[in-house]
């Protein structure tokens, strides 16, 4: 009998799966013109120990049930990034966020290849790329950050420490 998956479960993989596509893509917070129907109004900038990350995607999904929209941004190398909205057509919906972070795409594709590997393949022929963040701000249930976002144009600047 298939396991059955919660709606908050669920939530989180299509969110973490579509994040990592879009960072695979390089499509948000990259060339999306001011004007663009997806471009939500939040930027910002992220540190880790005083240092700009400089890889990965920024995730922000909603903390209420019944919210469904989310938005993600690249990372640039000097820690910015700027969010698209999942839901092009609408933005992003005033309500509380959980902000939590995935690693660049190699990183991803160094994992899944790990996972599958067998006697014949070497994981470690994969290497990934290094990712700055510790792993409790890759779940946004074990991450502590949370955002609200009231709608206006908004700026957040996080900086985070072990």
């Amino acid at each position: 009998m298939p396991k059955r998956t919660s709606r908050s479960s669920l939530s989180l993989v299509l969110a973490a799966v579509a994040a990592s596509l879009l960072s695979a893509l390089g499509i948000p917070g990259c060339d999306v013109s001011s004007a663009s129907p997806n471009r939500t109004p939040v930027w910002g900038r992220v540190n880790y120990n005083g240092k700009p990350i400089d890889s990965g995607v920024i995730v922000f999904m909603p903390a209420e049930r019944g919210k469904s929209n989310w938005g993600a941004g690249r990372i640039d190398t000097g820690g910015r990034f700027s969010l698209s909205a999942y839901q092009a057509e609408s933005g992003l919906e005033p309500c509380n966020y959980d902000i939590f972070f995935r690693p660049p795409a190699g990183n991803l594709v160094a994992a899944r290849a790990s996972r599958a590997a067998d006697d014949v393949q070497d994981p470690k022929r994969v290497q990934a790329a290094p990712f700055s963040l510790p792993e409790k701000y890759t779940n946004p249930k074990t991450s502590g950050l949370e955002f609200v976002f009231d709608g206006r144009p908004q700026q957040i600047d996080l900086d985070l420490k072990d």
